[in-house]
């Protein structure tokens, strides 16, 4: 397993399936040396809780999501 050296960005989607559909991919982006930092819906971050993976809460308003992504 390679060290996280490159910084990844990911919006997760909206829906639990989706969101659970996408942890192999993931899970292969990290392997591949991406260090992830997922943006998504409130309840994301406990869903993905066993991994080691920071999840910012997704805001509503434009203005507040670039403020948001601008500190990831």
């Amino acid at each position: 397993m390679s060290t996280p050296s490159r910084p990844l960005i990911v919006r997760i989607r909206n829906f639990i399936g989706d969101v659970v559909l996408l942890i192999p991919a993931l899970q292969r982006l990290q392997r591949a040396g991406y260090a992830l930092h997922l943006v998504g819906k409130p309840w994301a971050a406990s869903l993905l809780e066993a991994y080691d993976w920071p999840v910012t809460r997704y805001p509503k308003g434009f203005s507040q999501r670039r403020a948001t992504l601008k500190q990831v």
